[in-house]
């Protein structure tokens, strides 16, 4: 709607009463939006990696668990078939490398390769868990020892460093 009020003999200004937005106004909504977009997104992904650290850390605990129960059975301690052949200590339907790609492929660490390191006495071991993608996920590496203690790269750097 508009008014209309007479300037002189056949002038005649209106007076507009549309409401609308600025194009500043418009700009600084879409620019508070990508904002918020963009928080969402970099805190899904730090979600994710947690997530798959966690199932990483899970792993670790289990295989730890397991080699003590194979240390009390036979005085030293297993590699990854070891444990499998033993038959109830690792599920022979898992995988110790994760094939994303092959959906009868049950990893035990999604994103994670499991690895055993054994010295030739078997008194103790290593299992360590790399991950796969760390360059996309900047995913920690994890270990644990037959003492039980669970590591990983961010805080013991130089144990990693040592590692074959």
């Amino acid at each position: 709607m508009s008014d209309s009020t007479n300037i002189g003999k056949n002038e005649t200004v209106r007076e507009s009463r549309q409401h609308g937005f600025t194009l500043v106004e418009v700009l600084t909504v879409a620019a508070i939006i990508g904002i918020l977009a963009t928080m969402a997104v970099v805190s899904m992904r730090g979600g994710k990696r947690i997530a798959f650290e966690t199932r990483a850390i899970a792993a670790m605990k289990n295989i730890g668990e397991n080699q003590v129960i194979y240390y009390q059975r036979h005085a030293e301690f297993g590699d990854w078939r070891d444990l499998v052949l033993e038959g109830d200590l690792i599920d022979p339907g898992y995988d110790k490398f994760d094939n994303l790609a092959d959906p009868r492929d049950t990893p035990i660490a999604n994103l994670y390769s499991l690895h055993f390191i054994l010295p030739q006495s078997r008194q103790c071991f290593t299992a360590v868990a790399y991950p796969l993608q760390s360059t996309v996920w900047h995913l920690r590496t994890y270990a644990v020892t037959c003492d039980g203690s669970i590591m990983n790269s961010y805080h013991h750097g130089y144990f990693f460093s040592m590692l074959p």
